[in-house]
């Protein structure tokens, strides 16, 4: 957001800047080239001034055959995840593609989750909100109906969360609230030998998740039918106060059994213990029914959560969550494990296998930040995993084999290289605010096929978000005495007190037919914000998504050299210009270049500096 128009005399000027059209130039700067090239280069290519003052470059965002088909959260821009997706066939055969968003927003303003659903996967229409709960968290097909699972309002303390089943024309509730248990969430919901089966979670207080499995009558596509007290416990027995599991984030039929994974985290204060995520495999016919299959958070603690599975290629995949609260500067990631659901290891325990370690600086190779592997499915013949990535955006990687080193990213961070970026500051070590900026569109929530056509929800943040999360004033948090606020002191506040970024997105849904191979270098383009920077409000410049072993140049536009930048270990793809020189003094106004040069991508551009 600009603060105050350009002065004049700037404002009255076509400002030159550099554009890389080659790598090889930009790799000839080091190697060098003539100051009068250089500078004739500089004026190759202009860039118009927005009435606003930002700079803005000519170029289109290129999607490489993805098609956004809803933006804006259906309209409602408190809706910020497209929460699940799923295909269903009535028995009528009418087809459509249904999606059940999030929308925090619901103490606010009486806004609900909400449900969508489209026949041609272009045109969606609004069908129902689901009054009293945040979001639907799961969908299946089961019985000729469409069951969804359903997130709670915190604030309904007699309620508890409920399965909804449709025909595609009525609708009936088909659970009693909270299981009678209390249960706050079911995310997990799954069919398994013709039966339903679903999770009834706890993700706020010291109770133990329980899974529940239908065994009333159920008549093929017979909302009538169906008993709303004919859910029977089938919970493992071992999970208790001495074994406690918070929820169940996936459940998925493997090799004749049903597999279970779960979460074990302490959230919002709460006393239970991160114990880490674990996979459980129920057997019906054999004695015990439940067997833990996993070691605990796969032998680390801070993989607390298992988001995603999937089966492919004869083998169990699970992607996990891993949180620590060093995870903002260590920007740790999720990982992807694999089974294939026999082979034991020499201690006689389940051989899993490690696939991916997103976000270590030890990892695989794959782009840092991904603290999720949020979702997950198998699409032409080939593994995706949807990233939750708040820094760069999320990601989808792809790979035909499943195996480490094989995954391929086909898509844009943030899906679209025009995402806004929005500001945050945390505290550093001391104590002072750090200024860091994140991707709005910040991850693949959910991902469906439908009508041959892979379509991906993509999750960003919303308005009730803003409100807690980037707020100025100090956002009261059980077990927090200070509260919770990333609000930034030299960023104007909105008309409501806080800061209104939302309005530049709101979740969105993109589809494809055919996936894409392979994606040029320059599909994830270095980027500069803010741009213009105002010296004496803004920290500075933030140059980002810099490619391994990367150092920028920064050289004013006559091609003097002015700084030279080198990214810190912990946050290895950017670099922060505090617009100061090498001898340490703020530079003057005008337009600065950069040079961004690594061992695999050489690229440049241009930065404002305003004061």
């Amino acid at each position: 957001m600009i603060k105050k128009p350009f002065l004049p005399l700037l404002a009255a000027l076509i400002i030159f800047a550099l554009t890389m059209g080659s790598a090889v130039f930009a790799q000839s700067i080091n190697q060098g080239v003539s100051r009068e090239d250089f500078i004739n280069y500089l004026k190759e290519t202009y860039y118009e001034v927005k009435k606003e003052g930002e700079l803005s470059t000519t170029q289109s965002p290129v999607n490489y055959g993805w098609q956004r088909v809803v933006k804006d959260g259906f309209g409602n821009l408190n809706n910020e995840y497209p929460w699940t997706m799923k295909a269903y066939t009535n028995k009528d055969g009418r087809e459509w593609l249904y999606v059940g968003t999030m929308n925090q927003n619901a103490r606010a303003t009486g806004g609900t989750a909400e449900v969508w659903r489209s026949q041609d996967g272009e045109n969606f229409e609004f069908v129902r909100y689901l009054a009293g709960f945040t979001g639907v968290r799961g969908m299946t097909e089961h019985a000729g109906l469409l069951w969804l699972g359903t997130l709670k309002q915190t604030d309904n303390p007699d309620d508890g969360c409920q399965i909804w089943v449709t025909d595609g024309t009525r609708w009936k509730v088909a659970s009693l609230p909270g299981f009678e248990v209390g249960a706050q969430s079911t995310r997990g919901i799954a069919k398994f030998q013709d039966e339903l089966y679903t999770d009834a979670g706890q993700l706020v207080g010291e109770e133990s998740a329980q899974i529940f499995k239908y065994e009333g009558t159920v008549l093929e596509g017979d909302l009538d039918s169906i008993n709303p007290a004919s859910w029977v416990s089938v919970t493992p027995p071992e999970w208790g106060p001495s074994h406690p599991i918070n929820s169940v984030g996936e459940m998925i039929e493997f090799k004749g059994s049903l597999y279970a994974g779960t979460w074990s985290v302490s959230y919002w204060g709460g006393s239970t213990p991160a114990n880490g995520c674990e996979v459980w495999r129920y057997t019906p016919s054999t004695s015990p029914a439940w067997v833990q299959v996993s070691e605990s958070g796969f032998g680390r603690a801070d993989n607390v959560s298992i988001l995603s599975m999937s089966v492919f290629k004869e083998k169990l995949y699970a992607g996990t969550q891993r949180f620590t609260p060093g995870q903002l500067v260590a920007r740790r990631g999720g990982e992807l494990w694999r089974w294939d659901g026999e082979s034991l290891g020499g201690d006689g325990k389940p051989a899993w296998e490690r696939v991916i370690r997103w976000g270590d600086p030890e990892g695989e190779g794959l782009r840092r930040g991904n603290m999720y592997m949020w979702s997950m499915i198998e699409y032409d013949d080939q593994l995706l995993v949807g990233t939750h990535n708040m820094f760069n955006g999320g990601e989808l990687w792809a790979s035909y084999t499943g195996d480490t080193a094989s995954f391929r990213q086909i898509s844009e961070p943030g899906m679209r290289r025009d995402t806004h970026r929005v500001p945050v500051c945390v505290t550093t070590e001391t104590s002072e605010k750090e200024k860091i900026y994140l991707s709005e569109l910040y991850g693949v929530r959910s991902l469906a096929k439908f009508k041959n056509k892979l379509y991906v929800g993509m999750a960003s943040w919303a308005y009730f978000v803003d409100g807690m999360v980037f707020s100025p004033y100090a956002v009261p948090v059980p077990g927090m005495e200070e509260g919770f606020n990333l609000g930034c002191p030299d960023e104007p506040p909105g008309p409501f007190g806080f800061y209104m970024h939302s309005p530049y997105v709101g979740c969105e849904i993109w589809r494809i037919e055919h996936l894409p191979e392979t994606l040029p270098v320059d599909a994830f383009p270095v980027k500069a914000y803010p741009n213009p920077c105002y010296l004496g409000e803004q920290r500075g410049v933030v140059i980002d998504y810099l490619p391994q072993d990367a150092r920028v140049f920064i050289y004013t536009i006559s091609g003097e050299l002015v700084r030279t930048l080198e990214p810190a270990q912990s946050l290895p793809d950017r670099v922060i210009w505090d617009g100061k020189n090498e001898k340490g003094e703020l530079v003057a106004r005008g337009i600065y270049i950069y040079i961004v040069t690594s061992p695999s991508l050489s690229v440049s551009g241009k930065i404002a500096i305003i004061k």
